[in-house]
């Protein structure tokens, strides 16, 4: 490190060894720093001294570094939220109360709400035998029956039937409907929220996928 002298007469540094007169010698390092701070120059400290000078620094360096520690932790771990919830938001079966495999397609999945739920579990434990070519235990009794009853998720059959008018068939059985008497009426075993379930569900599972009509169907028979 360069040595220089403050030339008090002039105010100005000079280096070591140059000119005359009297002067201070102090280091370059020192130099700037009076400069910066517009302080008149004065003799190198202690090493001692400037340890306990560079504390109170370090001390505040320290405190610094965890701040801004913290601050970007802080900022990556809102990045790493958002990227989740927007992960939660475009993925539906994340969201699912329950899923059921798609009747034609194994490998897909369908999401389904809360009363599709239940729908699904009244199905499988009332409807499946008839409504359907397989169930848990195995082969339906679909084969058996004439005319075979349509399947729960064939939605080019039932898709253009109304809510109300399936609600009727299952509460009160397809004879009263003017259907096959094979359908019994199911009002004395099922609630209407649990007939209203497996509609849900039927409508959740249907191939081709449901669209809700722009206005009600009708509740009965159209002759």
């Amino acid at each position: 490190m360069r040595n220089w002298n403050w030339d008090n007469s002039l105010g100005a540094p000079r280096a070591e060894g140059r000119g005359s007169g009297f002067g201070i010698r102090v280091s370059e390092s020192r130099l700037r720093q009076c400069w910066w701070f517009g302080e008149a120059p004065t003799p190198n400290p202690e090493p001692r001294a400037l340890e306990v000078c560079r504390f109170p620094f370090a001390i505040y360096h320290l405190k610094f570094s965890v701040f801004v520690t913290l601050l970007i932790c802080g900022c990556l771990t809102v990045c790493a939220c958002h990227k989740k919830s927007a992960a939660v938001r475009s993925e539906p079966l994340l969201q699912a109360y329950d899923t059921d495999q798609d009747w034609n397609d194994p490998q897909h999945s369908i999401a389904l709400n809360y009363q599709q739920a239940q729908g699904k579990r009244v199905f499988y434990n009332n409807c499946v035998w008839c409504h359907a070519d397989a169930t848990p235990a195995g082969p339906s009794n679909r084969g058996n029956l004439t005319p075979s009853p349509p399947l729960m998720n064939d939605g080019a059959t039932l898709n253009g039937v109304s809510d109300e008018f399936m609600q009727n068939i299952i509460t009160l059985g397809g004879s009263a409907m003017g259907k096959s008497a094979i359908m019994p009426p199911w009002g004395l075993t099922l609630t209407p929220d649990e007939v209203r379930a497996v509609i849900a569900f039927a409508r959740a599972i249907a191939q081709p996928p449901y669209k809700p009509p722009l206005r009600p169907g009708p509740q009965y028979p159209v002759k």
